[in-house]
């Protein structure tokens, strides 16, 4: 892959480029894997920590859930 310099990238050739690198990692990489998976169980698990993550809302989180942040 050629080198590029961000501020030289708009924001289709960035997002080209990190889509290139997160679809190798998830391929060649075992500890990338593992980490999504981890991700995922938390996302389907507790919903309020995605919606603290995402939107910055949430009325309020159990301590199970503030472990997991």
């Amino acid at each position: 892959m050629e080198d590029f310099k961000l501020y030289d990238l708009d924001s289709a050739e960035l997002t080209k480029l990190i889509d290139i690198s997160r679809i190798k990692l998830k391929e060649k990489s075992s500890q990338y894997k593992e980490l999504t998976e981890k991700v995922v169980e938390i996302i389907e698990n507790y919903p309020n920590v995605l919606a603290l993550i995402e939107d910055n809302e949430v009325n309020s989180l159990n301590e199970e859930e503030c472990k997991m942040l």
